[in-house]
């Protein structure tokens, strides 16, 4: 574990990771919220939505295995542009889509990081994979707390715009990550 600390690349992409989980689940926790900004009926529906655009991102996540950069680029972008356009959102037409990429783009974070992980730390595999779940963990609890605060303080869209932004950090972090493989 200790070397895999080492590791600056890998470290930056466990760092991004972090960024990109802290977006969503600042948010996540909210979707109802969201959903019911435009019509409360449809919270249940949107939601198995969300679910089936996350199957469908796992699987993309699976399918871009050889582009690893690509599919951790791609995963936070689309999620943080569907947080961006969701805190403005009023209308059916806009929410019922973007909901769904949000499921897609986050739910290819973990299948694509984990297969970055591995291939960026081949010889340390499972200490670099306990790393991102670390990560991943405390990601999620920090980004809720984060998201409850600035809900009772200011409001879901501050709430969202926030996930959206740390979310395109995380994503811009991964596309300029340089470097081959260990």
């Amino acid at each position: 574990l200790r070397q895999a600390l080492t590791h600056r690349r890998l470290m930056l992409g466990i760092t991004f990771l972090f960024v990109v989980v802290l977006g969503n689940f600042a948010a996540y926790p909210f979707i109802r919220l969201a959903i019911e900004r435009v019509d409360a009926s449809l919270v249940a529906p949107l939601l198995l939505g969300w679910g089936l655009g996350g199957l469908a991102g796992n699987l993309a996540a699976g399918a871009l295995s050889h582009r690893l950069r690509l599919a951790t680029t791609l995963g936070p972008a689309l999620f943080g542009v569907a947080l961006a356009v969701l805190a403005g959102a009023g209308s059916l037409w806009v929410v019922v889509p973007f909901v769904v990429v949000w499921g897609f783009g986050m739910s290819m974070v973990p299948v694509a990081t984990q297969l970055w992980v591995t291939t960026a730390e081949p010889q340390r595999t499972e200490s670099a994979l306990a790393l991102q779940v670390t990560a991943f963990q405390a990601a999620i609890m920090l980004g809720s707390v984060l998201g409850g605060r600035l809900l009772d303080g200011t409001g879901l869209t501050p709430v969202l715009l926030t996930g959206a932004v740390l979310a395109l950090i995380g994503a811009a972090g991964f596309a300029a990550l340089r470097g081959r493989p260990a």
